[in-house]
Order: structure tokens, then C-alpha cells, then sequence
């Protein structure tokens, strides 16, 4: 006899059956699969959910964006990923320039990263409708880099907005990996940590960073 747990997939099974085939995802890049169609919408979508966002128009640009946040936050302590999103930032330059302390983005350095004053990590999309941050939690993309630090500052490649989320499957089919699975833990990072339990007074920060800035990158 069947258990629920069977008869619950015999008739997914079933179901998809019948379902044309999506056929080939498109693969995103810098001359657009995917991005809103109105930046300013897209830019008070961030602003409604306390994002700053900052478009530029390519990777120098990019580069020079985050050194003018690192000065203007006057940041001594930073951790971010080892990702090749990250790479044309040369993010340990830019922090030994400042004389900026880096704090190794390890979930066993989890008590150091708490007093990291910024934590960068790159995105794998930005969705336009809500201005929400996806990102995805791995062994070399700990979560704790965007949750633990007073700031996360999250970097997006080119081609990663896309307008809504029911755009969001043909991109993270397109950022599958060698096995052909999508990211496993995906996280959409709304805006700075918030709450309003205790007598409905909004109080930043007490789940996570007080603050949320993007770097949109337009083109390679």
C-alpha cells in the first residue's frame, strides 16, 4: 500500500505530464536577458524597503562606488566573500589602501564577524518589483557575512535584475551548477533588519544589519 508521500508525487507526476517543455534557459549577461524596464522603478522599489541603491556603469565604476561607501562609513573592520562575482573589485586592495581590518568570511569566525563594521557579498539577482536582494547561502558564501555586520553591502553583476519574481526561475535555472541544480539555500533580503513587536514600535537592526546598499552593475 502507498504511503501519502508517494501518492502525493505519483500525482505531481502526473500532473507535469502534460507540461509543455520550457525548452533552454536563456543565459543572463551584459547586454540584458533580464531587467526592468523602468530604472526608476526599480530605484523606488529599493527606496520604499530602505535599500540604498547605487547603479553604475560598469565594474571601474563599480569599484570606485565601494570606496566612496568604505570613506563616507569611515569602515575599520570588513568581510566578504571569496566569490568571482567579487574578483573585478579586488576587495582586499581597496581595504589595505584604507588600512581596513579584514575579518575571513568563515562560519566558524562567526564571533568576529558580529563587530564587522561591513559585510559584502555578491547577489544573484535584484528583484525590481520589491527591490529585494537574493542571496544564496553556501560553504564559501556563509550567510552570517550579510546578517552579522552593522552594514551589508551586496554587489550585482550584470544582467541579475529581474522585474518580479515570477521572472526568477529562468534565472536561477541559468545559474545552475555543473549538475544542473539551482542554488539549494536562497535567500531575499528585503531592505535593513526591522521589527515592530514590541508595542509596534519599528526598531532597526535587531535581527541583522541596520543598513542595505547595492551596487547594480550595468555592463562587464
Amino acid at each position: 500500500m502507498a504511503d501519502a508521500r508517494s501518492e502525493i508525487l505519483m500525482a505531481l507526476r502526473l500532473a507535469l505530464t502534460d507540461c509543455p517543455d520550457p525548452g533552454p534557459a536563456p543565459r543572463p549577461g551584459a547586454d540584458a536577458a533580464f531587467g526592468p524596464a523602468d530604472p526608476q522603478a526599480l530605484a523606488a522599489a529599493c527606496a520604499r524597503c530602505g535599500v540604498r541603491l547605487l547603479p553604475v556603469a560598469d565594474w571601474a565604476q563599480a569599484r570606485a562606488a565601494v570606496a566612496d561607501l568604505l570613506r563616507e562609513l569611515d569602515v575599520r573592520s570588513a568581510t566578504f566573500w571569496n566569490h568571482p562575482d567579487l574578483a573585478p573589485l579586488d576587495l582586499p586592495a581597496l581595504c589595505a589602501a584604507r588600512g581596513i581590518e579584514v575579518i575571513p568570511a568563515r562560519e566558524e569566525s562567526i564571533r568576529d564577524l558580529a563587530r564587522a563594521d561591513i559585510g559584502i557579498t555578491s547577489a544573484l539577482g535584484l528583484l525590481a518589483e520589491s527591490g529585494s536582494i537574493l542571496v544564496a547561502a553556501g560553504a564559501d558564501t556563509p550567510r552570517s557575512t550579510s546578517l552579522l555586520p552593522e552594514t551589508h553591502l551586496a554587489v550585482v553583476p550584470p544582467g541579475r535584475t529581474v522585474p518580479g519574481i515570477a521572472n526568477l526561475a529562468p534565472l536561477l535555472r541559468s545559474l545552475a551548477d555543473v549538475q544542473g541544480r539551482p542554488p539549494s539555500a536562497l535567500h531575499a533580503i528585503t531592505g535593513p533588519s526591522s521589527t515592530g513587536d514590541i508595542e509596534m514600535v519599528v526598531v532597526k537592526g535587531v535581527h541583522g544589519p541596520v543598513r542595505a546598499v547595492v551596487v547594480a552593475v550595468a555592463a562587464q
